[in-house]
């Protein structure tokens, strides 16, 4: 698949576009309208003086009465979910629009702005993209666990073995299939862009689905949250994930004549604000190797099985800076329902797993990791309980900050390692590598 992506997100910047919004809803004619990305989002901007005849107006949740228009049937009284946009510099399908606010100016005109939460670049006019074929997602670290690149450095030495020149290949390797039927599956990918210094060369790593029905975003997406928890868990940093980019099958490039000549990847745009890179390479707890070998349908099956216990603590990554009180409390809502699930795993009724106590289902938990683990598990399972109803129950005595905190810490480690154990590595790999892991050295008071 050619490196492509429709591409012009600069054009959105600083004092945005000028152009035509469209609806296309034939009792409402394009009306001119300005399209920026700004710190809140994506804002298109309208305006109006013809109050009688201005069916834009009507959008708004102004409190007027319309005579023409009693029953609210010859025109749309909200803003439509997905608008068209188009100027001299391509078109925009705006998504997921809402009304915002109005002014009214002392000339007697009003503005009025409508929010979009994701902008695609290069759709067709009047063309659904809230159903698509394709999706890609962009995940910090991603490129850097799986390897590879698509960029090779070819160095020119001279006769003194210092580096004379450099060749730079760009040159994408195969797509990584990820799941059975190859819907889902990296895609490497390379970018170029002309900067104030010089030319700058991006190599990046995209999760992929193409289906050849329509599937809503949320669906295609679904995969790639469970590889960006895999990242997250593996590394215990906060991986960002973005669509950067969708595509319809049926709304390819073409040529004047129409004819198709190539996938029309078109670029996503939701927020100003880029996805920030990871500040160090981790540690990865999981490796891409442990994976790749075993396939990614068993972290897959994992993940979906014990959502109710992945979720919780892959999310408390976004408390980082909260009390350790709010994060503990996530950890322990995530170990709680694990402990659970592995009860019904064992064979118990929903009625007698519900009965064990938030004790005895870490207890359950640790019991999958072995013997000779990095501390003891009934002290854990003892210090944990302590800290997490303290926090959960105002009749209960709270433990201090650093027993809090490594309870936490104690509790993440037995959490990545069961994760770890489960997906195939070895009990010796995994005490090797969490010697290495951050999390192994306990806080203490200074």
């Amino acid at each position: 698949m050619p490196n492509h992506i429709n591409s012009n997100k600069e054009l959105l910047l600083n004092k945005g576009r000028q152009g035509d919004l469209i609806d296309c809803d034939k009792r409402t004619p394009r009306t001119q309208a300005g399209l920026r990305l700004a710190e809140n989002g994506i804002e298109v901007g309208l305006s109006w003086s013809d109050f009688a005849n201005n069916p834009y107006m009507r959008w708004f949740p102004t409190g007027a009465v319309y005579p023409d228009d009693p029953k609210k049937t010859k025109y749309a009284y909200k803003v439509p979910r997905q608008l068209w946009f188009r100027d001299s510099n391509g078109t925009v399908t705006l998504l997921g629009c809402r009304a915002g606010s109005t002014h009214m100016l002392g000339d007697g005109s009003t503005n009025a702005q409508i929010y979009a939460d994701k902008a695609v670049l290069g759709a067709s006019i009047g063309v659904d993209y809230m159903k698509v074929n394709g999706l890609r997602s962009s995940i910090t670290g991603l490129r850097q666990w799986v390897g590879g690149s698509s960029i090779l450095n070819t160095r020119k030495p001279n006769e003194h073995g210092l580096v004379q020149s450099s060749t730079f290949t760009l040159c994408s390797p195969q797509d990584i299939a990820l799941s059975r039927r190859g819907n889902v599956k990296f895609h490497y990918h390379w970018k170029t862009r002309n900067t104030t210094d010089g030319v700058e060369l991006q190599d990046l790593l995209f999760v992929e689905s193409m289906y050849k029905t329509r599937k809503t975003w949320n669906d295609l997406e679904h995969k790639h949250r469970a590889i960006r928890d895999l990242l997250c868990i593996s590394s215990w940093n906060l991986h960002e994930r973005r669509v950067v980019a969708v595509l319809r099958a049926d709304d390819p490039d073409r040529v004047e004549s129409g004819e198709a000549y190539q996938d029309n990847w078109c670029e996503v745009i939701s927020s100003l604000a880029d996805v920030s890179p990871l500040k160090r390479k981790p540690n990865y707890l999981i490796k891409y190797e442990d994976i790749k070998n075993a396939g990614f349908q068993a972290w897959f099956n994992l993940w979906t099985k014990y959502s109710r216990a992945i979720d919780p603590l892959v999310s408390s990554l976004n408390l980082r800076g909260a009390p350790i009180e709010v994060q503990l409390l996530e950890c322990g809502i995530g170990l709680e329902a694990l402990g659970y699930e592995l009860y019904l795993e064992d064979g118990e009724s929903k009625e007698r797993a519900n009965r064990h106590s938030f004790q005895e289902r870490l207890l359950r938990i640790s019991r999958d990791l072995g013997e000779n683990w990095l501390f003891d598990v009934n002290e854990w399972s003892e210090k944990m309980a302590k800290a997490y109803n303290g926090i959960k129950h105002a009749n209960r005595h709270p433990l201090d900050f650093i027993d809090n905190a490594n309870a936490w810490r104690e509790s993440v480690l037995i959490f990545r390692g069961w994760i770890a154990l489960r997906l195939g590595i070895s009990k010796k790999e995994l005490l090797e590598r969490v010697e290495l892991d951050p999390m192994k050295s306990e806080y203490i008071q200074i």
